[in-house]
């Protein structure tokens, strides 16, 4: 436990950093005096680029949500001061020093750009999309990982690589966290019991109307950070959604003994399934949906994936979505 509770940590850290200390050097860097006009615009090119990258990137839920929404006005706040600030520098370098930091500021700023394509990868299924309803019936959810770039979704990776072409199912899944009224996922700042994540146990509630293919409800939830080899889903459901029989939609990583349902049994939206856990290949509390095509028992992810809708919106990464039916 040990050693989990020190990768957790680690991870973290790299939330922090990432997430509040470079975004406050970035902005420090932003009120240092350029040698030129040339240079700061540079300068706010690079930044600008850095942020973006940042707020593009998954795992904010881990500090705050809140805090990911103010870094772009306080971005604003840092240029127009430095903009005030450095007024009588001169339009170019001036000497052969002076050119050095405005080359490595640009270099910068064109690696960032080309790093910056890959948050926009929007090759998808062109399989037709699927409507679902948000599968919780209270509270606010971030979508920790969808859509299909890498960058902002470890699922898309089966898309690229060939080796795990019978995986591909979950190629354009989802991942919901619940966040409190502080946008994060736990009202402790280093969360170590499954207890202290915001959406452990919640009600899970069937997404559309359809027919159980299959459940599993017996697999322990693991411990925050843990990792085993379970079936990656953990305990789990399968629906065909009435509305697209040759599809099926994936409900994973239940809490153990939570599963309501059974094999051939009818649902209607909204009836209680489930509950959120942390089974199967999961390293903190949450909820994975995905439909793709129907494929066998013997290899239930051997179809190819579909895109889906949430209440009608598109599945962004860091996109928040608040239930509004009463339970």
């Amino acid at each position: 436990m040990q050693g989990l509770f020190k990768a957790s940590t680690l991870l973290k850290l790299a939330a922090v950093a990432a997430q509040i200390v470079a975004p406050l050097l970035i902005m420090a860097w932003m009120m240092l005096p350029p040698a030129s006009w040339a240079e700061f615009a540079a300068r706010v090119g690079a930044a600008g680029a850095a942020l973006i990258a940042a707020l593009l990137s998954p795992g904010w839920w881990m500090t705050s949500l809140w805090w990911r929404r103010a870094i772009p006005p306080l971005f604003a706040v840092a240029t127009l001061a430095a903009l005030i600030a450095h007024r009588p520098a001169p339009p170019w370098p001036e000497d052969a020093v002076s050119w050095a930091p405005l080359v490595i500021t640009f270099a910068v700023l064109g690696y960032l750009v080309l790093r910056l394509r890959g948050f926009f990868d929007r090759r998808e299924s062109a399989g037709a999309t699927l409507d679902i309803a948000l599968p919780f019936q209270s509270g606010a959810y971030v979508l920790a990982a969808a859509g299909s770039a890498p960058a902002r979704n470890q699922h898309a990776q089966v898309l690229r690589d060939p080796s795990l072409r019978r995986l591909r199912g979950q190629g354009l899944g989802a991942d919901l966290i619940g966040v409190n009224r502080w946008g994060r996922h736990s009202s402790r700042i280093w969360p170590r019991r499954l207890d202290d994540f915001e959406i452990y146990g919640r009600a899970v509630h069937a997404p559309c109307d359809g027919t159980v293919l299959s459940v599993e409800d017996g697999l322990e939830d693991r411990a925050p950070g843990e990792r085993r080899n379970d079936p990656p889903p953990g305990n789990h459901i399968w629906l065909q959604p009435s509305s697209r029989p040759d599809a099926s939609l994936l409900l994973a990583h239940l809490q153990k003994g939570s599963v309501r349902v059974r094999a051939g049994q009818t649902v209607v939206e909204g009836e209680r399934v489930g509950a959120v856990g942390n089974s199967g290949n999961s390293t903190e509390p949450h909820l994975h949906v995905h439909v793709q095509d129907a494929a066998p028992a013997h290899a239930p992810f051997d179809g190819d994936p579909r895109p889906m809708t949430i209440d009608g919106r598109r599945c962004a990464p860091n996109a928040v979505l608040r239930a509004t039916r009463r339970p």
